[in-house]
This record gives C-alpha cells, sequence and structure tokens, in this order.
C-alpha cells in the first residue's frame, strides 16, 4: 500500500482495485504511483531471483530477460517509435556511460542492423531465455573471470567488454553484477526525470497516453 495526493493505493488497476482513484492523479502523482507498481511487481521479485545466486541453480539468464523486459517496458513510457531505437536510446540516456562507448562488436544476424552495444543487448540478451534458453550472440562473465576492462572517464572499469566470439568476430560481454547495479540506479533516474517533465512536454504526453492505455482501461470512473 502507498499514500499519495491524499488516496491509499494497491499497486493493482483492475476495477475494485485503483482504477477509479488513478483518474485523479496528477502526472507526478502517476509517476509515484507507476514508480510503487515497479517495486512491488518487479523490483522486490527481482532481488528474491538474484538471492539464489550461487545457491546451486544459475540465475543470470533469467535475470537478464527479466531486466531487460523492464527497461523495454518502462521506455514505452517515455517515446514510441521502433522498439529497438527506443531501447537502445533509453538505455545510452539512464545508464553509466558504458553503454555510450565504441566497442567493435560483429552483428551475426544483421537483417535488423545491430550497432550500438545497447543494440546488441536488445537484440540478443532481451529474449534469450524464450527463443533458445540461451544467449545466442554474446555472453555474461563475471568481474573475477574477466579482470580490468577498458577504464571509462571516470576512472572505474566498465562492466562491458569485448567477448571474442568466433575467429576474429566479437560478440558483446556483460559482466553481470555490476550492469545489475546500475539497472537500479538508472530506474531511479527515470523515474525522478519523468516526475520532471513539465506541461507541453513530449515526453511527459508520451507517459500519460501510455499510462492511460495500459492503466485506464480497466473500469469506469465511479458515479
Amino acid at each position: 500500500m502507498v499514500h499519495i495526493e491524499g488516496q491509499d493505493f494497491t499497486g493493482f488497476f483492475g476495477a475494485g482495485f485503483d482504477a477509479d482513484k488513478l483518474r485523479a492523479l496528477s502526472h507526478a502523482g502517476r509517476v509515484e504511483w507507476l514508480r510503487f507498481r515497479f517495486h512491488l511487481v518487479f523490483v522486490t521479485p527481482f532481488k528474491e531471483l538474484l538471492a539464489q545466486d550461487g545457491g546451486g541453480c544459475y540465475v543470470w539468464l533469467c535475470a537478464m530477460n527479466l531486466l531487460c523486459g523492464a527497461v523495454e517496458a518502462l521506455a514505452s513510457f517515455e517515446v514510441a517509435g521502433d522498439p529497438m531505437k527506443r531501447f537502445g536510446d533509453f538505455v545510452e540516456r539512464y545508464f553509466r556511460s558504458d553503454w555510450t562507448q565504441r566497442l567493435d562488436l560483429h552483428d551475426l544476424k544483421p537483417y535488423r542492423v545491430a550497432t550500438r552495444p545497447s543494440d546488441h543487448l536488445y537484440k540478443y540478451f532481451r529474449s534469450g531465455l524464450e527463443h533458445s534458453l540461451a544467449i545466442e550472440w554474446g555472453g555474461l562473465r563475471h568481474r573475477e573471470e574477466v579482470g580490468p576492462t577498458h577504464r571509462l572517464a571516470d576512472g572505474s572499469f566498465s562492466y562491458l567488454f569485448e567477448r571474442q566470439a568466433v575467429a576474429n568476430q566479437k560478440s558483446l560481454g556483460i559482466i553481470p553484477r555490476e550492469f545489475v547495479d546500475d539497472f537500479y540506479t538508472a530506474m531511479e533516474r527515470f523515474f525522478q526525470a519523468a516526475a520532471s517533465w513539465g506541461a507541453g512536454v513530449p515526453q511527459r504526453e508520451a507517459f500519460n497516453e501510455r499510462f492511460e492505455h495500459v492503466f485506464l482501461t480497466c473500469g469506469t470512473p465511479s458515479p
């Protein structure tokens, strides 16, 4: 339960839950409600999954799928358009500068060209679980397996690296624990940005259009 603008909300939007009350929220209230729902339905169970790391199961393929799904969902509240471009732009905007560095990555399936690291994340990591139970092009390695990587402008080591795949072809490598830490920070940056969008800002209009399409169609206003 969360208290927003004088009312209590459950985080669920069907009739009999928050549907009617959501209509009374301001833009900032809608952002706060979505943030609460994001933590309720994603962050808390996601952390429970990661707590199983090292306990006789491999959590990281599931984690990549879920993380990328959350990014794709939130990106849809900021801008419309091509899904891969929207996803990649969102990652470059809110995550660390790891994602804006130039990496020499080969695109295994160039029917839809992936040029940026964030494009490779979308194309090869986002749906590995449902497509083939594998990341078909790219891979995950922990920091202790990789060692030092490229230094960023702030002096930290990047959690992305060029992974030698086949012959001289390189795919995207990700250090997953550091990526997840950055993900949590990036999501907070997004919600802070969304709350600050003023009237007439295209992102605010896109957010509210998406919010109404998803969350305000399950019930009618009370008399």
